[in-house]
């Protein structure tokens, strides 16, 4: 199990929700319905709050992100959901 703190939640949860549904057939069913599975547990409350999560669904996050930031739509996403991508990577590289 991982350890992850969401600064915004609400941010976090619409920033991969988007993210998802732009990648989805760039990633693996498995991969997909282990993100979905995860946002379904993340409460509409935008105060910092930490997540327990498995090593796979934290990498399927970030694999989805990393697809997400070559497409257009990246371009037109709101800062805040970006940086909510961007903090993805500061825990991939602890377990990387």
């Amino acid at each position: 199990m991982f350890q992850l703190c969401i600064k915004n939640p609400v941010a976090f949860k619409h920033a991969i929700s988007i993210a998802l549904e732009v990648t989805w057939p760039d990633i693996l069913p498995q991969e997909a319905e282990r993100i979905r599975t995860f946002l379904e547990v993340i409460p509409p409350d935008p105060n910092p709050l930490i997540f327990h999560m498995s090593t796979d669904t934290l990498l399927d996050i970030a694999k989805c992100a990393k697809y997400f930031k070559t497409t257009n739509t990246w371009q037109w996403l709101r800062d805040d959901f970006k940086e909510e991508i961007y903090s993805i990577y500061s825990y991939v590289r602890h377990i990387a």
